[in-house]
């Protein structure tokens, strides 16, 4: 079982105490690895349409580098009592977004032979042209320019981290909304090669792994993102219906509605955890949707309900809960 750490594509590590596999290998017969891969503008910087052949897969660095590490695991597991037609890929968060996109990707083909998406499923990938723009944003700030683009690798790493940080917020990229604000802007890139198209939406890359593989959410999944909130747990029936109104606009009565049927007893505070973890069951959903009509593999779907006890059950159900 090869782990892919969670972070997104910015952050993150396959050495964090929380992804120790001890308690996995003591309980069953399985090799468990963890790995680390470049991130963020390290990984996943698109240069290829500015700087040409050479740059090839630069916007896909961070994932061919997990690519890399399963070629590394075919090859050499068996030295360490694994069994190189028996691993599986599995990830949460990010890393279930990881699982996604090698799904996809023909370099991994036939080096992994199940999977398992922990509560983020990747739909598409980042295209080229918001990629390209990123990157492009990137060099007027380091003052840079495209025929000078070695001078990238002489740059202290904190220097393009600076750089990427201080980038100001846009809310428009050649008509594709794109927030190049953070070391979240840089993501994998459909490049037409490595990630050759996108995974899951319209429709399953043609170029789909199809390995069978286990997909879910926990119920609770933004109750660990809300925790701070000032009005956790006594939020009113009127703001409930303000915030959902805000975000979903005319469908909110409906929705609320839905909600207020399938759980009777539920709080205003519970109810808006509830609406807003849905995005991520229904991402899972899609693709279990995708993988389905491109394929015969199974799949297997979850929803993690235990909830911990931790400050009165203020994280009920949560993102990340079902790690330890």
């Amino acid at each position: 079982m090869v782990w892919l750490h969670g972070g997104g594509f910015a952050a993150g590590s396959g050495s964090s105490a929380i992804y120790n596999g001890t308690n996995l290998v003591k309980r069953g017969d399985v090799v468990v690895l963890t790995i680390n891969h470049r991130l963020n503008v390290f990984g996943f910087l698109h240069l290829a349409d500015v700087a040409g052949e050479k740059y090839a897969g630069s916007g896909m660095a961070g994932m061919l580098d997990i690519v890399l590490a399963l070629q590394w695991v075919h090859d050499n597991i068996k030295a360490f009592g694994g069994d190189a037609n028996n691993v599986t890929i599995f990830g949460e968060s990010g890393g279930g977004r990881k699982v996604s996109l090698l799904l996809t990707m023909p370099s991994a083909k036939g080096l992994f032979h199940k999977g398992i998406i922990q509560s983020s499923p990747a739909l598409r990938g980042m295209a080229s042209t918001t990629g390209t723009d990123v990157a492009e944003h990137l060099l007027e700030r380091l003052e840079i320019k495209k025929n000078e683009i070695e001078k990238l690798q002489n740059l202290p790493a904190q220097r393009l981290l600076e750089a990427v940080m201080s980038m100001p917020l846009r809310t428009q990229v050649r008509s594709e909304v794109a927030a190049i604000a953070s070391l979240m802007s840089f993501t994998p890139v459909v490049d037409g090669r490595y990630l050759p198209a996108n995974p899951f939406i319209p429709k399953a890359s043609p170029y789909l792994n199809d390995v069978p593989i286990i997909i879910g959410t926990n119920r609770d999944e933004i109750a660990l993102m809300v925790a701070g909130d000032p009005r956790r747990r006594r939020l009113t029936e009127e703001e409930l219906t303000e915030r959902l109104t805000a975000r979903l606009g005319d469908r909110a009565k409906s929705i609320l509605n839905a909600y207020r049927r399938s759980r009777p007893s539920a709080t205003p505070w519970d109810l808006f955890i509830g609406i807003l973890s849905e995005d991520r069951r229904l991402g899972c959903i899609r693709l279990v949707e995708s993988k389905i009509a491109a394929g015969k593999a199974p799949v297997f779907m979850y929803l993690f309900t235990w909830e911990s006890d931790y400050k009165g059950y203020l994280f009920k159900a949560s993102h990340a809960l079902e790690i330890p």
